[in-house]
């Protein structure tokens, strides 16, 4: 498995060739041998957690779109309303995978304007 700019979004040259090491690293560490079947199953679960990350590029360009457009009192209460969200629903992939994805927005949110902030503006929003 090779991560490139066709089998990924916003990830730069290097932090692609990051992910490639990584992989290696995997493959070596593990002992696995390509074709088989753990190679396979390893990859897909290696792939997947990949799949669920943000590049760095495109978390910095989040934060500033955030920043730029939204209020610390406006970033608060949407992470306010969030935490409120389950976690899981029961039986159905596609509604844990979305919340789950809510969950990581929702911590992003708070690590955006700090946690001794978040918990100030909650107290003064009365959120």
């Amino acid at each position: 498995m090779t991560f490139t700019s066709d089998n990924t979004n916003g990830y730069t040259d290097a932090e692609l060739d990051t992910l490639n090491a990584e992989w290696d690293a995997i493959v070596e560490a593990e002992g696995l041998e390509e074709y088989t079947d753990e190679y396979n199953e390893r990859e897909k679960q290696h792939s997947d957690a990949v799949s669920r990350r943000v590049s760095p590029t495109a978390r910095t360009e989040l934060q500033a779109a955030l920043t730029d457009s939204l209020s610390p009192e406006a970033i608060t209460a949407i992470a306010a309303y969030l935490q409120a969200a389950p976690h899981a629903v029961d039986d159905n992939d596609a509604g844990t995978s979305a919340l789950q994805e809510l969950h990581w927005f929702h911590e992003e949110l708070i690590a955006l304007i700090g946690v001794d902030e978040f918990n100030g503006k909650m107290n003064a929003l009365g959120l």
